[in-house]
C-alpha cells in the first residue's frame, strides 16, 4: 500500500508540473560560488546545459557570452554573500533581466528532486515563474549607498580610535580630555601632533589652545603634567618573532633587557653589559647591516655564568 501511494504521489506532481505555465521561456538559473558559478539552461538550448565557469572577470565575460548563444534572456540567481555582486552588475550591463532571490525563499519550495543541482533548480523555478526577485535600488543608487555604509563604518571605527587615544592619554596621566571637551577639535589635535613630534614642554603644548577655549593655558598645562617614564622600547622587540626563532636582535634591544636579567640572574648589571659585549657580532662582510648579539650565545654565556641558577 504505501508503495502505491507513492507512486500516485510522484506521478500527480508530475501531472501537477506539466499543468503549470512556463512564464519565463528563455531562463537559466546561476548557483553562486566563492569560487565558481554553476550556471543551467534550458535542456534544448545546449548539449551541456550546465556549466561551471570562474570567478575571475574573463570568466564572467565567457558566462555572458554562453547565455547569450543560448537565447537567454531573465536570469535568476541566489543572493550568497557578496560574490553575486560582480556577475550581478555584469549581467544588468549585458541587457539581461536578472532576478535577485533569497536562498530561503527557493528552497522552500517543494518539490525538488535530490538529484537535481542548485542552478537547475533555479532555473525550472524561474521558468514556471515561481521565484520573486529581491529589491535592488537603480546603479547610481547603488553607488550612493556605498559611499553612506563606508562612511558609517569609518565613523564608527573614528570612535574606537578616539577610545584608545584617550586609554592611552589616560595611563600617562595626561589629563587632557579633562580641560578639552573634544580632543579630536582643533587644540586636541594640535597638541597631541606636538607631543608626538617630540615637544614635551607643558607651557610650549598648552599655548596652540584656540582663543576659543574656555581652559586657561595654566589648566592646559597643569593637565599636561603627565606621568611616564619615557624609556624608548626597541623596535625588533615588537617586530621579531615571539617564538624565540630569531637568533639575533639589536644591541638597543638587549641593552634594554639588562636590569631585568641581572635581577632574575642575581648578577650585576655590568657583568650582563659584558656578556653582550662578547657575544655581538659585526657587520655581516663588514658592511651589511647593524652589530648584532646572538640570543643563544648570549643565554649559554648566562648559564655559565650563573651555573644554570
Amino acid at each position: 500500500m504505501p508503495k502505491k501511494s507513492s507512486k500516485k504521489a510522484k506521478s500527480q506532481r508530475s501531472r501537477e508540473r506539466a499543468l503549470l505555465d512556463k512564464v519565463h521561456l528563455n531562463a537559466a538559473g546561476i548557483d553562486i560560488g566563492a569560487d565558481a558559478h554553476w550556471v543551467a539552461v534550458p535542456e534544448d538550448r545546449d548539449q551541456r546545459p550546465v556549466r561551471s565557469f570562474g570567478v575571475f572577470t574573463s570568466d564572467l565575460i565567457a558566462l555572458c557570452g554562453w547565455l547569450k548563444e543560448c537565447q537567454i534572456q531573465t536570469v535568476a540567481m541566489e543572493s550568497t554573500g557578496v560574490y553575486w555582486i560582480p556577475l550581478f552588475q555584469l549581467l544588468e550591463r549585458e541587457g539581461f533581466e536578472v532576478h535577485l532571490v533569497n536562498a530561503r525563499h527557493a528552497k522552500n519550495v517543494p518539490g525538488r528532486k535530490s538529484d537535481v543541482k542548485d542552478c537547475q533548480w533555479l532555473q525550472q523555478l524561474h521558468t514556471f515563474g515561481m521565484l520573486r526577485g529581491s529589491f535592488r535600488p537603480q546603479a547610481q543608487m547603488c553607488v550612493v549607498r556605498s559611499y553612506l555604509r563606508l562612511r558609517d563604518t569609518l565613523s564608527k571605527d573614528c570612535n574606537s580610535l578616539v577610545q584608545r587615544m584617550q586609554k592611552a592619554l589616560t595611563e600617562m596621566n595626561l589629563q587632557i580630555h579633562r580641560v578639552i571637551s573634544d580632543i579630536t577639535g582643533l587644540t586636541g589635535m594640535n597638541i597631541l601632533r606636538a607631543i608626538v613630534a617630540g615637544e614635551r614642554d607643558c607651557v610650549k603644548l598648552a599655548q596652540l589652545k584656540h582663543p576659543q577655549i574656555r581652559s586657561s593655558a595654566q589648566q592646559i598645562a597643569k593637565a599636561l603634567q603627565g606621568e611616564n617614564p619615557g624609556v624608548p622600547v626597541p623596535v625588533d622587540l615588537v617586530t621579531t618573532s615571539a617564538s624565540g626563532l630569531d637568533p639575533h636582535i639589536s644591541i638597543a634591544a638587549a641593552r634594554f633587557q639588562v636590569p631585568r636579567i641581572a635581577q632574575a640572574r642575581g648578577i650585576s648589571p655590568s657583568q650582563v653589559e659584558e656578556l653582550i659585549a662578547q657575544n655581538t657580532e659585526g657587520r655581516q662582510f663588514g658592511f651589511l647591516g647593524e652589530p648584532r648579539v646572538n640570543v643563544l650565545e648570549l643565554n649559554l654565556a648566562l648559564d655559565r655564568t650563573t651555573g644554570h641558577r
